[in-house]
């Protein structure tokens, strides 16, 4: 399954508690947390990143903006592939995001990178 790409005017972001404050977002009936900011000379990184987790049969969604590209990754695929994924990826620290209030505060500042090798 491809990404799906949005203006983000169409998403409605929230917040939500997961051992932490994070950052969420809804598009349709589907829920998703934020993993990524990017800027608008990084767009193909960004679309690389969500084919990445498209490729591991992880939802990704980006919405864009005048200002860049967010990536998102869905909360029911995150739920059923933990059982299938628990140590295929991790989680690394990335540039602050416009949704931090702190530091490491949402997992909204990191990307999704794989580190299964065969």
């Amino acid at each position: 399954m491809l990404p799906i790409v949005i203006p983000e005017k169409l998403a409605v972001i929230f917040k939500y508690w997961q051992s932490e404050i994070k950052v969420g977002m809804r598009y349709q009936y589907e829920l998703y947390t934020h993993l990524r900011n990017y800027t608008l000379d990084q767009r193909l990184e960004a679309y690389d990143d969500a084919y990445q987790l498209s490729e591991m049969s992880l939802k990704a969604c980006i919405t864009v903006t005048n200002k860049g590209y967010t990536l998102w990754q869905s909360l029911r695929t995150i739920a059923s592939k933990e059982a299938d994924f628990p140590n295929n990826y991790q989680i690394s620290q990335q540039a602050m995001s416009p949704y931090q209030t702190s530091d490491n505060a949402f997992m909204s500042d990191n990307v999704l990178t794989s580190i299964a090798k065969s």
